[in-house]
């Protein structure tokens, strides 16, 4: 069986959403392996269902504020005059300890866990869902509204599961994390499991922030009226910023350098240290986005993703030894596809 124009449609148009933050697990057990994945349906319904749930503790608690990125600040007289805003603290760790308390309610499939383990959500109306992906969505509200749901045009999106989702952060991380296990396996080194330095989403973004300013300070220091003008302060900026860029594109050799430690003499030589590490992959740079789905009764798996980097840049990436992200989702896809033909012992087409 092959795969039909609207399913494909349909599974691009999921990508325009903010997948990297889906939550596409559908039952996990104790130790937090995935046993399920959503479908499409099932990852959607989840999602509005949600809204109501949110809309719902927003009203108990009298807190519309619940779930959201929103920060609290007291502004009075005195804050004016020293031109300093003070946090609201006993406003925060009030919505701290209530969103803490509802962590086991579903409030949806789309959110963003933060480095202290709240959950802000990307969505807030059904509305927001359309617009980003209409065509996903009209055949939901199809197969929604129709009596006959086995027949009706939207019926596949309960067919295919969406089996990986992320970005260039998430990809990248789990490009690492799977380089890590892989070298755990082969009993290649030791791993000092508390001195892991893989940056979280949050520092990358603020990195890419310096990133930008870095970029334009260098912009102005370059041009010929405003460099002359600005010249010294830019270069100092360049100077302070650059020393935080680091960190954007791993290199194997310093991350994984810094949480093993060598079996007594079994790799010490340059060449083979360099053969397992000589590798980066980039965090932020390449603008990755990419929806994994799978169908178990026709046996297919689809990837789509989306690369807004220019194809010169990817050459350059390649040049200086960074791994494009492509290379790696079409690794992952065929892993996946014979790792469940074996698990489920079938054949795929």
């Amino acid at each position: 069986m092959e795969i039909t124009d609207k399913e494909l449609l349909a599974i691009c148009n999921l990508s325009n959403l903010k997948m990297e933050f889906a939550d596409i697990a559908k039952e996990i057990d104790d130790e937090g392996n995935i046993l399920s994945n959503h479908t499409i349906y099932s990852l959607l319904e989840k999602e509005l269902n949600g809204y109501n749930k949110r809309d719902e503790l927003r009203k108990k608690y009298n807190f519309p504020e619940l779930f959201t990125g929103i920060h609290f600040y007291i502004i009075d007289e005195a804050s004016i005059k020293d031109s300093k805003i003070k946090a609201d603290t006993e406003k925060e760790i009030l919505k701290d300890k209530i969103e803490a308390e509802c962590y086991d309610q579903d409030i949806g499939s789309f959110f963003r866990i933060t480095n202290n383990k709240k959950r802000i959500c990307i969505y807030n109306s059904k509305k927001e869902l359309i617009d980003k992906a209409p065509i996903v969505m009209e055949y939901y509200d199809s197969l929604c509204e129709d009596s006959d749901k086995k027949n009706n045009v939207g019926a596949f999106l309960n067919e295919w599961e969406v089996i990986f989702a992320g970005d260039d952060y998430s990809i990248g991380k789990k490009t690492l994390e799977l380089k890590e296990e892989k070298l755990k396996k082969e009993g290649v080194f030791k791993f000092d499991e508390t001195k892991k330095i893989i940056p979280t989403r949050e520092e990358v973004e603020k990195e890419k922030i310096n990133r930008n300013i870095f970029k334009g300070i260098k912009e102005l220091s370059q041009n010929e009226i405003t460099g002359e003008i600005v010249g010294e302060i830019a270069k100092k900026g360049v100077s302070k910023i650059s020393e935080k860029l680091d960190f954007l594109d791993i290199d194997y050799a310093e991350h994984l350098g810094n949480i093993a430690n060598f079996f007594e003499n079994s790799i010490t030589d340059k060449n083979s240290y360099n053969r397992y590490f000589k590798i980066k992959v980039s965090l932020v740079d390449e603008e990755l986005k990419i929806v994994i789905c799978r169908n178990k009764e026709k046996s297919i798996i689809v990837i789509a993703f989306e690369n807004k980097t220019e194809l010169n840049e990817l050459e350059n990436n390649l040049n200086k030894g960074i791994l494009p992200k492509e290379m790696f989702a079409q690794r992952l896809s065929l892993f996946l596809k014979i790792y469940n033909a074996y698990k489920k012992n079938k054949k795929l087409l």
